[in-house]
């Protein structure tokens, strides 16, 4: 697969329907969509930590890429099978979606892929923060667009990572939820 066969692949993801929503009976966002509102989050609070804004941008960009091959996977799918073996089905299907890639960009952007489903700097746990908080966003623009609540997604707000990366977000965020309940 050259280049252009593999933005092909990966534009996909703008079909690729987010799972929770429709389990929730919500026609919504793509994965595509997700994943350019997390790059802006991710990129956004680089900027202002003062971290490597080009990985966080290219890991905030791959972190859903796999999506394109297996579609959206909910966290309760992943936690059955447990986190090693998902590290290793995304490794592996991001390995075959990257094979026909010119060396040089297929081992970058693999060693960038590794860094980020490990867990292993602090621009990784950032994307994995951006992707929470996206989420808890997104929830809430949707309990406000179709009058329903949607609590069981803002409890993301409450890891560790969102509130690290993003305190005073997480606070306007909780404010926000709060007006809902009146």
């Amino acid at each position: 697969m050259n280049v252009l066969q593999f933005l092909h692949r990966a534009g996909k993801l703008k079909n690729v329907p987010r799972t929770g929503w429709c389990i929730e009976g919500i026609l919504g966002e793509s994965v595509a969509e997700h994943t350019f509102r997390t790059t802006l989050i991710a990129t956004l609070k680089a900027m202002e930590l003062g971290l490597d804004v080009g990985k966080v941008a290219v890991m905030a960009l791959i972190h859903d890429l796999v999506e394109a091959v297996i579609g959206d996977v909910t966290e309760m799918g992943w936690r059955k099978i447990g986190k090693e073996k998902k590290k290793d089905v995304e490794r592996e299907i991001f390995r075959e979606m990257t094979s026909e890639l010119p060396d040089e960009l297929r081992e970058k952007l693999r060693k960038i892929h590794s860094e980020l489903i490990n867990g292993e700097s602090r621009e990784a746990k950032l994307v994995i923060a951006s992707d929470k908080l996206e989420m808890v966003l997104q929830a809430y623009e949707y309990s406000l667009d179709n009058r329903r609540r949607l609590d069981r997604f803002k409890n993301a707000m409450n890891s560790k990572e969102v509130f690290e990366f993003f305190p005073n977000e997480k606070s306007a965020l909780e404010e926000l939820w709060g007006k809902l309940n009146k």
